[in-house]
């Protein structure tokens, strides 16, 4: 196991002028906040305002947590109705038509051709090597 300051990655990939330059911004993206919140209540706030956005914080938080708690139950249920899946499910391609419902005819050689010729036929679909290619 790797120790976390040994691997790269978000934390540790900013160096020197980099770094000092994300800290400035950072810095002056704090001292923006405070300074607006610094005129809003040099403005003088009423309790009302203040109540107000008091209790939609409240609110926001009981919702966000109710709406996490809900969707991590959810996952929970799934979880313990279908076993673990331990690799990537097995896709089945099956080569018989095409997305129209058009019956595809291969060439048994096709798969080594190095250039393939798509003709409509009917209402077959017909790939076959191209025969300049000498494949």
């Amino acid at each position: 196991m790797t120790r976390p300051e040994t691997t790269p990655g978000i934390l540790n990939t900013a160096r020197g002028f980099r770094r000092v330059w994300h800290l400035l911004i950072a810095g002056a993206a704090w001292a923006l906040f405070v300074r607006w919140w610094w005129i809003v209540l040099d403005r003088g706030v009423s309790p009302f305002q203040v109540t107000a956005t008091v209790l939609f914080l409240i609110g926001s938080i009981v919702v966000v947590v109710a709406v996490t708690g809900l969707w991590v139950l959810h996952n929970l249920r799934i979880a313990q109705k279908r076993p673990r899946r331990r690799s990537t499910r097995e896709l089945k391609l099956e080569w018989t038509r095409d997305r129209l419902g058009r019956p595809l005819v291969l060439a048994p050689e096709m798969r080594t051709a190095r250039l393939l010729t798509v003709r409509l036929h009917y209402d077959r679909k017909v790939y076959e090597p191209d025969p300049g290619t000498g494949a």
